[in-house]
């Protein structure tokens, strides 16, 4: 991701709209799909609702879908705040000037 595209990323997850809204309801899903894949599928097509004719490897596949989609963004500006640190000591550390190198100033 180019910088644009993770600030944008990053004006999203602290929106209140992610955090209000589309957490809340990613979690949501996911437990209930957790909880649908704990009975026996011809339970699940009693009880009706939103899985009821889904098998357990699709119940599955929506549980990871939820838990990546709560977990990525996160991870990705954690990741672009570590490499740009990392970036920024390493050019340091290569300049003469670094406050980082002690020795340059003497």
């Amino acid at each position: 991701m180019n910088e644009e595209q993770i600030q944008a990323v990053i004006a999203t997850v602290r929106s209140s709209g992610w955090v209000q809204i589309m957490q809340p309801a990613y979690a949501n899903r996911a437990k209930q799909a957790l909880a649908a894949l704990t009975v026996a599928p011809s339970e699940r097509e009693k009880s009706g609702g939103e899985f009821k004719h889904l098998d357990d490897a699709n119940l599955r596949a929506i549980i990871r879908e939820c838990e990546w989609m709560l977990t990525v963004w996160e991870n990705v500006i954690n990741s672009y705040h570590q490499n740009r640190v990392r970036d920024e000591l390493s050019g340091r550390q290569n300049g003469a000037d670094s406050p980082l190198n002690p020795t340059a100033n003497q």
